[in-house]
């Protein structure tokens, strides 16, 4: 009798590890199709996901990019990335620990590796609600608040665009300024770069408005970037490039892309 209930119980344990394990590779599999799936959606260059780890779970994600340098669309992309694995992932129910991120051209060569974790509780700290704020209604704000420090750094304001977009209830603002010599450009590119230091995105954040990204770029008559930029409020990270002509803003940036 005493040997029957041993092997029933022995039984028991060993159909219950089987249960947990066949979960933990099912919830595996559904993070993988769940982060192919949002890749897709939102149109981000993902070419591979391989499970590098199990139990924490860890990634390698490869993204390719179009061109043979890093750009600062790329670093945009990669910041997208972040969010979809940690923020968004996690929301629907699945805790990646870390990945390995790859950044490849065409050709497969490797252009950036970085190893990308977050605990928990970083990313629940992370985690921001949605817009409360229509694209529209925002914009009119940015540009109400915006417009003073223009007219301070002597910005024509004639040639400088306003555009607020969104996605899962978290917007970009992007500031263009045309201008038509290489003075006017950095004092243009140090203007823009001096926005993400101050606290005017996030004073419109705390009145409904969700402004995750700021990019800001600086063009030439002929529509040629002297300078791009982009701060990500949500990751707290960003990235710059600038034409060889613009004296050197906020350290080192990325290096310019090759002349076309």
């Amino acid at each position: 009798m005493k040997r029957t209930k041993l092997v029933i119980i022995t039984l028991l344990i060993l159909v219950g590890i089987s249960v947990v394990v066949y979960t933990q590779v099912g919830a595996r599999e559904d993070v993988v199709a769940y982060l192919n799936g949002r890749f897709k959606e939102k149109n981000i260059p993902v070419v591979e996901i391989t499970i590098l780890e199990e139990s924490p779970l860890r990634l390698q994600i490869v993204v390719q990019n179009k061109y043979s340098w890093v750009t600062i669309d790329d670093q945009v992309i990669l910041n997208e990335v972040d969010r979809e694995v940690f923020i968004f992932a996690l929301q629907n129910g699945y805790f990646v620990k870390s990945y390995i991120r790859i950044l490849q051209d065409r050709e497969g060569r490797e252009l950036d590796r970085t190893e990308q974790g977050a605990s928990i509780n970083e990313i629940i700290t992370l985690a921001l609600p949605q817009a409360a704020l229509s694209d529209n209604a925002t914009r009119k704000m940015v540009i109400e608040k915006f417009t003073p420090f223009l007219e301070e750094y002597k910005v024509d304001t004639k040639n400088t665009t306003f555009d607020i977009s969104s996605a899962d209830g978290l917007q970009t603002l992007t500031l263009q300024i045309k201008t038509s010599s290489i003075d006017e450009a950095s004092n243009a590119a140090f203007f823009l770069w001096s926005l993400s230091h101050f606290s005017l995105i996030p004073d419109l954040n705390a009145q409904g408005a969700r402004i995750v990204i700021y990019r800001a770029k600086v063009i030439d008559e002929n529509n040629q970037n002297l300078f791009d930029s982009m701060y990500d409020f949500q990751l707290n990270s960003g990235s710059w490039t600038q034409d060889k002509r613009i004296p050197t803003i906020g350290g080192e940036g990325p290096p310019p892309a090759p002349p076309q």
